[in-house]
């Protein structure tokens, strides 16, 4: 994730001011018991979580 940040924010110094970043490490929370099929695979719950957490960052994105 450092990597990614240090990119994102090095093409932002560049000009390019429409480039987000969003850790995605804790989008379905920290009980991947209860979000994932297997630990990887999102159940309902985890892309529920997911759309939770990305809501507000794509409507400020969007400027809705």
């Amino acid at each position: 994730m450092r990597i990614q940040r240090a990119v994102v924010n090095r093409l932002r110094k560049a000009g390019d001011d429409l480039l987000f970043f969003k850790d995605g490490g804790a989008l379905m929370g920290r009980d991947h018991d209860e979000c994932t099929v297997d630990g990887s695979y999102p159940t309902d719950l985890g892309f529920l979580r997911i759309a939770d957490a990305l809501t507000p960052v794509l409507r400020q994105v969007l400027k809705l």
